[in-house]
């Protein structure tokens, strides 16, 4: 997978050094599913709504670190192959490329068992305005609903 498949999305922070994906995923109904991190000292970004995913590892494709990190971190096993690329972003606060994959998998709540963070959500549009995200998720969210998603009405 090159670059291209994943436009940047948000500002250029520059030269990232480190690497991680992120997991989209459409669950079905208008919902996307999310993580709650966990609300301990030393998480970064605690207590706050974000995509299922993390680090890749070295020498590992991007599309098998979206599949090893959604099924550590939810219990879903997918083939890599059903990851499509959507984006790419950057972290605000350290020199990290976010690799944003879509996922659509018909998950129930009962499929999952939360490796990671305190437990999650399946959201609709309208569902996601007043959540607390991390900072680079917005405009994500943005890109798959659309803008109007965050207004207030």
């Amino acid at each position: 997978m090159t670059l291209s498949a994943f436009p940047l999305l948000g500002p250029d922070r520059g030269t990232m050094t480190q690497e991680a994906v992120g997991v989209l995923c459409d669950t079905g109904g208008g919902r996307v599913l999310l993580q709650l991190r966990d609300d301990l000292p030393g998480v970064d970004q605690r207590g706050r709504w974000c995509l299922f995913g993390g680090g890749r590892e070295p020498g590992e494709a991007l599309a098998d670190t979206a599949a090893r990190e959604f099924a550590e971190e939810t219990g879903v096993i997918v083939p890599p192959g059903d990851f499509a690329p959507l984006c790419r972003v950057h972290a605000r606060d350290k020199p990290l490329t976010i690799f944003v994959f879509t996922l659509a998998a018909a998950i129930a709540p009962g499929d999952i068992r939360v490796g990671e963070g305190v437990g999650f959500g399946m959201f609709t549009a309208r569902q996601l305005r007043g959540l607390d995200f991390i900072p680079h998720l917005r405009p994500v969210l943005e890109q798959h609903f659309s803008a109007k998603v965050f207004a207030t009405e």
